[in-house]
């Protein structure tokens, strides 16, 4: 009974461990992407993938829930991933994030900034003329989670912010 009750806990400790290691399903972030309309806009069906790859060595796990917003000459993506891999690469993705930046030249500006408790990085690439340019939003949270709002043909944040505020990220 002793030997049966210790294979159990270990059972169930290996399985634990081994649920750490894979990326939330790709269906609950999608729950977690914005649902509200935009003025203009047609929002698409949401999209979801995932992928899990694992060697003696490394795990890598990955989810991926994405919907876009399609207006005439504009569009607006919106991205959440769940990256359970090892810690540099991760830090590697969100490095931006994690300095202080502020940037600007004739081209665009980059600056990090603080939201809701996470470091956010929001972009602005100006426009050859008549293009409308783009800008985006990009957050890291949790050392594993990353969420990018890109608006093409337009530098205007506010509709990202918007979008970004409807997002329950403490769901994370």
């Amino acid at each position: 009974m002793k030997q049966t009750l210790t294979l159990f806990c270990l059972m169930t400790v290996i399985s634990f461990a081994q649920a750490q290691n894979k990326a939330r399903p790709a269906k609950e972030l999608e729950a977690l992407l914005p649902k509200s309309s935009l003025s203009g806009f047609t929002r698409e069906k949401p999209s979801t993938s995932s992928m899990n790859m694992s060697t003696d060595q490394a795990t890598l796990s990955v989810s991926l829930a994405s919907v876009n917003y399609q207006a005439e000459t504009k569009s607006i993506s919106i991205q959440i991933a769940d990256y359970v891999t090892d810690k540099q690469s991760y830090s590697a993705l969100c490095t931006p994030l994690n300095m202080n930046i502020s940037f600007e030249n004739d081209e665009g500006k980059s600056e990090t900034k603080s939201y809701k408790s996470n470091r956010l990085l929001e972009s602005i690439s100006y426009a050859a003329e008549g293009t409308g340019g783009n800008c985006a939003l990009t957050l890291c949270i949790k050392d594993r989670f990353y969420v990018s709002i890109n608006y093409d043909g337009s530098t205007d944040l506010q509709p990202l912010y918007r979008f970004l505020d409807e997002m329950n990220l403490n769901a994370l």
